[in-house]
């Protein structure tokens, strides 16, 4: 009797501590085709197009490219975690059954046995995210998801699935932000010595305020970033301002960045801008004209100590 007493104790208390961990889970899933040609991919008629690598592998000319995704989610009270598996590859037959053959890293052929590695043939984990909710004004995020700076408009800085860090919230009703920590690179050594010889480290503020009332609608957000690319001794702050809106069928966006910094022990200064305009108009369903212009400054003088190229983190185009 005392024995069922303890087992039926010893199962009360699992019972309790599981109930907090009991969540909704749901699963998702996309498959994407999308034949593709390549022809004259490098601008330049008098040469042969050379093999590019996209996320499927490395191509040229004619192919089909697949994206499979697998995810599930689920949340509790205070907190969600996503998990996306994907992979992506050049559809033909040495994908169909595997993906990566010994060897293959050996290089094309002749000098390599088995030809060419696929790029992205490896179901991994392309997506993460998991958050908790202190407060409407305190959540923690953390994971390797999409975070941007300006990915509503032209895309000129940043707007990528790195790894991350976050602490963001709502502070009211129309204003939300976000502080985002981001190793773009942190290299693992070999060695076993410390150092950031290689390391790109991005620190990221951004907010949106809502503004605007009726048929005239804005949403506004200024951001500020600091880039320490060690792998390119390279530092920049970028302060930027992304604007989108809604004013009766017109949708016009906006964005503007200033890049401002410098080259680590030399006499290089950094001074750049890039800007975006453009509107949309939702005519119907069917029909949504958009017209947009997309800038950013060059270096017209190579051997002057300013460098006025604009050089955003991870480009729209990119992504």
């Amino acid at each position: 009797m005392r024995k069922s007493l303890v087992v039926l104790l010893a199962l009360i208390l699992v019972g309790a501590f599981s109930l907090p961990a009991m969540a909704d889970i749901s699963f998702f899933g996309t498959a994407k085709v999308k034949p593709t040609y390549y022809s004259n991919f490098d601008f330049d008629d008098n040469n042969p197009d050379p093999p590019t690598l996209n996320e499927g592998g490395i191509v040229n000319g004619e192919h089909i490219r697949s994206e499979l995704r697998l995810g599930w989610k689920a949340g509790g009270d205070n907190w969600k975690i996503m998990m996306i598996a994907e992979t992506d590859l050049i559809m033909e037959k040495d994908t169909v059954d595997r993906s990566f053959y010994t060897g293959a890293e050996k290089g094309p052929p002749p000098g390599g046995s088995e030809g060419w590695p696929n790029a992205g043939g490896e179901f991994g984990i392309e997506r993460f995210e998991a958050n908790y909710t202190f407060s409407p004004a305190c959540v923690l995020s953390t994971g390797w998801n999409i975070r941007a700076a300006d990915i509503k408009t032209g895309g000129l800085l940043f707007g990528d699935d790195h790894p991350f860090l976050e602490i963001g919230g709502k502070l009211s009703q129309n204003l939300k932000y976000a502080l985002t920590y981001i190793p773009v690179n942190n290299r693992i050594l070999e060695t076993g010595v410390s150092t950031v010889d290689d390391d790109w480290r991005v620190y990221m503020l951004k907010v949106n305020a809502d503004v605007g009332m009726g048929d005239a609608k804005f949403n506004l957000s200024p951001v500020l970033v600091f880039s320490d690319n060690r792998l390119r001794n390279a530092q920049v702050w970028y302060y930027g301002l992304e604007a989108t809106g809604q004013v009766g069928i017109f949708k016009p966006s906006f964005e503007f960045i200033l890049a401002d910094g410098e080259f680590r022990n030399t006499s290089l200064d950094i001074q750049a801008y890039a800007f975006f305009a453009g509107v949309e108009a939702a005519v119907s369903k069917a029909i949504n004209p958009y017209i947009a212009i997309r800038y950013g400054s060059g270096d017209d003088n190579a051997s002057d100590n300013d460098v006025e190229g604009f050089v955003g983190i991870t480009d729209i185009g990119r992504f």
